[in-house]
Formats: C-alpha cells, sequence, structure tokens
C-alpha cells in the first residue's frame, strides 16, 4: 500500500510492515498444505474433531497435521475414515515404547515426509510446522503414558 503512514506510531508500523506480510505468508503456506488434501477428508477431520469447527479460534492446519501424522503412523490413509479403538491400541503400544525425544524425532520425520509431496514449498513447510510437529508429539506421548491416546485419536461421527 504506496500511501501508508504509520504517522509515528511504532505499533502500526510493525504490524504493518512485520506482521502483515508474516501472516499473510503463514496463511499461504496453509493454503498450500490443505488445498493438497481431499477437501471431503479435511472436513471430515475437523468436523470429527468438533462438529461446531467452522467457530473454532485453534488453527485447524495443526488438527489437520496431527490427523495426518497419525494416520501416518497408523499406515493408514488419510482419506479414510477416522482410526478406531483397535488403532489406538496398536498406536499406544507405539508410542509408549518411546520417549519423547524419539517422539520428537519421529512426529518430524513424518512431517517431512508428508512435506515431501509438496515439491518446492518442502522446506517451508517443514519449518513453518516443525514447533506444531513437536507440540503433537508431546501431547501424543502424554496422552500415550496416561492410557487416554484414545481419546486424542478418535474422532466421532455425530
Amino acid at each position: 500500500m504506496p500511501q501508508f503512514c504509520a504517522y509515528g506510531n511504532r505499533c502500526l508500523s510493525d504490524l504493518f510492515t512485520r506482521g502483515m506480510p508474516e501472516f499473510l505468508s503463514c496463511i499461504r503456506l496453509e493454503q498450500v498444505f490443505l488445498t493438497k488434501m481431499p477437501k471431503d477428508a479435511v472436513l471430515r477431520q475437523l468436523f470429527g474433531y468438533d462438529p461446531m469447527y467452522e467457530d473454532l479460534t485453534e488453527n485447524i492446519c495443526e488438527i489437520v497435521l496431527a490427523d495426518l501424522i497419525v494416520h501416518f503412523c497408523l499406515k493408514k490413509p488419510f482419506a479414510e475414515e477416522h482410526p478406531e479403538q483397535k488403532d489406538a491400541l496398536r498406536l499406544q503400544e507405539i508410542v509408549r515404547d518411546m520417549d519423547l525425544p524419539g517422539m520428537k524425532v519421529l512426529c518430524g520425520n513424518v512431517l517431512k515426509a508428508i512435506a515431501g509431496e509438496y515439491g518446492e514449498e518442502e522446506a517451508n513447510l517443514c519449518s513453518y510446522f516443525s514447533q506444531v510437529a513437536c507440540d503433537i508429539a508431546v501431547r501424543l506421548k502424554c496422552a500415550a503414558d496416561h492410557g487416554t491416546l484414545a481419546d486424542f485419536i478418535i474422532r466421532k461421527d455425530f
């Protein structure tokens, strides 16, 4: 916007010169990530997470990425139905036997494998989602250690 003037306000200037471009870059990467998947599969995952997903303030990409990581670990196609109780038990055994650093490596490797399908955006997606993958690893490990992994990965069909 060539006529932009912050009138000396550092907050407004910072928001416009740094915040907005970064925000738009993030939205672009999220769209690259989401549009590669079947829309109905993404919607099914979001609806299974919360039937009121349209009103969530959470980043929907994180929800979808967590499901992708779970599906990848289970060797189950993302576009298929949600994981079931037997899948949760299988994943529970895999995760329970790993330490947290191992889980972070596993989730990071899954992220790299997923991002590898995005060609030139691979490095950008890995960088953007790297902390999210670590957070997902912590949640999966914590849920497995406390016997609540099924609650974390089994989505409901309302």
